[in-house]
């Protein structure tokens, strides 16, 4: 979730392969809770399975359903790119690329702004999308899932350069996060997010930071 951001807690539950459940200490609106999530894995003819996550012990009060909005549809976001890694990536390790950009502004205004910035306007489902702009990065692949939730605005890739693998780029907020991620396999991963990394970073920040604002 970017430099920083770390998270702890402990397994509260263990029956492979049909349930898993963790629990930590979650602090968000002035006061700590523990954070219980239960995955369940029910089998499936034909090799398939049904996995529901379940998450609870959220605080009381308006400002705990924002926050449970909130985790709904970046959880939602998160679902969506599991399943991608599943149907094309099963079983393979991947390395990270993470590059964050902070500049208040509304989500819509930033959003039109990052895609315009990279290229990527016209983004729609099962339509190639490649990078293109003044310095901008290489990204080419395919949009598999546009994003457009009351939060969250952003596509989910399936890439080929500068590696196989999956990316996504997301505003939330009114706050000012916007982000560009990929998780590249092969080989070669670790080298090329290397590479690109530094890149993404500086690009981010000479357009989406504060600073630059």
């Amino acid at each position: 979730m970017g430099s920083g951001m770390k998270g702890s807690g402990r397994v509260a539950g263990w029956d492979p392969p049909r349930r898993f459940e963790q629990a930590e200490e979650w602090n968000a609106r002035g006061e700590t809770v523990t954070l219980a999530t239960e995955w369940l894995v029910e089998a499936r003819s034909g090799g398939t399975c049904v996995v529901r996550m379940v998450m609870s012990g959220f605080g009381p009060g308006a400002s705990w359903d924002e926050e449970i909005g909130g985790m709904t549809e970046g959880m939602g976001v998160a679902l969506q790119s599991l399943h991608l890694y599943m149907t094309h990536f099963a079983g393979r390790r991947g390395t990270w690329i993470r590059a964050f950009g902070n500049r208040p502004g509304p989500r819509d205004e930033r959003w039109d702004a990052l895609t315009r910035e990279l290229g990527l306007t016209e983004a729609a489902p099962g339509q190639p999308a490649t990078t293109s702009g003044d310095g901008v990065p290489a990204l080419a692949g395919v949009v598999e899932v546009v994003i457009e939730d009351r939060r969250h605005r952003g596509v989910l890739l399936r890439i080929a350069e500068p590696a196989p693998g999956l990316a996504y780029l997301l505003v939330y907020g009114d706050g000012g996060w916007s982000t560009v991620q990929a998780c590249v396999y092969g080989d070669d991963a670790a080298a090329v997010a290397a590479r690109e990394e530094p890149a993404w970073r500086e690009w981010m920040e000479a357009r989406f930071s504060t600073a630059a604002a």
